[in-house]
């Protein structure tokens, strides 16, 4: 539990109190994202390395922005920090000193990932962390005793975590954590880009060429529907209707409805919305719809050997596939291999720990045997 608390719900102490919290700041929020494109902001917890603990009105829109002003510059602290930066960024630019975050970190030296706070507190402190709280309206006005103290036991663990993680990475790998974290981080803020959300749709690989361009089109009238109006995506149409159009390709309402399991909603308003994204898909000349994306021939056979490589780093290095090499990554890599371009990582984080061994593997120095690969 932190050594003292205070509470702001208002700007004018908020950029005073937060200069003066010593050393690298541990951050966290709370807030309500159910049935929202845009999760509501309702709480921000900072910790210091003394133990004190702010608590600040993410309701009150000039104390957050204080806040973010106070951030700059400033060594920050998080777990599992996209989605705190994320929401941060609803209201302004965050431009820290630093980042850590115990997530990443914990995922490369050999820990779960991703891996919950309380479930690493846990692992590595030996301490219990109470859940009791997490679900419970933050939104009400004062904040009560037993939702301050849960929020200020969450900031306030990662410090502790932060030195354990440090120092189990002296011990084993000696990786620049906080480059690795920032760098994922970064990754991870880039701004979702509507007309390739239709990618992720495993099921994009059955589609035809006007299919991949009406699922395209529908995705990015789905997303900026639910944008305009704060919703999830999946409120506005669902991922299998989106499928369904793309496959079925209707020209009239009469179509559209003709299976029995046809979402209501989708005989009015929202099945105009999509059969224009019919009507414009199939007016697209064919040689300007989406290419494939799946890989096909010897692309599939480099994918799979770079997955194999991956897991021989965990398991040698305990290195989480996911941040070394996620899903996008390699592919891309997989596809290049396949055209006879050995494959590099951009980033530098990713370069200095894995690119000499990756140039190893790519170079045959490996074997693979009843236990999986070895380094020859």
């Amino acid at each position: 539990m932190p050594s003292s608390v205070t509470i702001l719900t208002a700007s004018h102490r908020v950029e005073e109190t937060i200069q003066g919290l010593q050393g690298s700041l541990a951050l966290d929020t709370e807030f309500h994202a159910e049935a929202r494109f845009f999760p509501d902001l309702m709480w921000i917890q900072l910790a210091d390395e003394r133990g004190h603990c702010v608590l600040i009105d993410g309701k009150a829109h000039d104390a957050v922005h204080a806040t973010i002003r106070a951030l700059n510059g400033r060594d920050l602290l998080l777990h599992a920090g996209i989605h705190d930066l994320k929401i941060l960024a609803q209201h302004g630019e965050v431009r820290p000193k630093s980042l850590f975050d115990t997530q990443i970190s914990a995922g490369l030296l050999g820990i779960r990932y991703p891996f919950g706070l309380s479930n690493l507190v846990q692992e590595l402190l030996g301490k219990t962390l109470s859940k009791t709280e997490a679900m419970s309206d933050w939104s009400q006005r004062p904040i009560q005793p037993e939702q301050a103290d849960y929020a200020c036991a969450d900031v306030s663990s990662l410090h502790a975590l932060r030195q354990t993680l440090t120092d189990l990475n002296t011990r084993r790998e000696n990786l620049p954590l906080e480059d690795c974290c920032s760098a994922t981080l970064e990754e991870g803020m880039r701004p979702v880009e509507p007309s390739e959300i239709w990618k992720d749709f495993r099921a994009a690989a059955t589609l035809d060429e006007r299919g991949r361009e009406i699922l395209k089109r529908s995705c990015m009238w789905r997303y900026a529907t639910a944008r305009a109006e704060n919703r999830r995506e999946r409120q506005i149409c669902s991922d299998g209707s989106l499928i369904d159009l793309a496959k079925r390709k209707p020209h009239n309402l009469e179509e559209l409805n003709r299976p029995r399991n046809v979402p209501r909603k989708l005989r009015g308003a929202l099945g105009e919305s999509l059969l224009q994204c019919v009507e414009e898909g199939l007016s697209t000349p064919q040689e300007a719809c989406p290419a494939p994306v799946q890989l096909v021939g010897n692309e599939i056979e480099c994918e799979l050997l770079l997955s194999a490589w991956s897991e021989h780093l965990f398991r040698t290095r305990g290195l989480s596939p996911r941040l070394l090499m996620p899903a996008g990554l390699k592919q891309t890599m997989a596809k290049e291999w396949a055209k006879g371009t050995p494959p590099r990582f951009k980033t530098a984080w990713r370069t200095q720990i894995a690119q000499e061994d990756l140039n190893q593997f790519t170079a045959g120095n490996y074997r693979i045997g009843p236990t999986g690969l070895t380094r020859s």
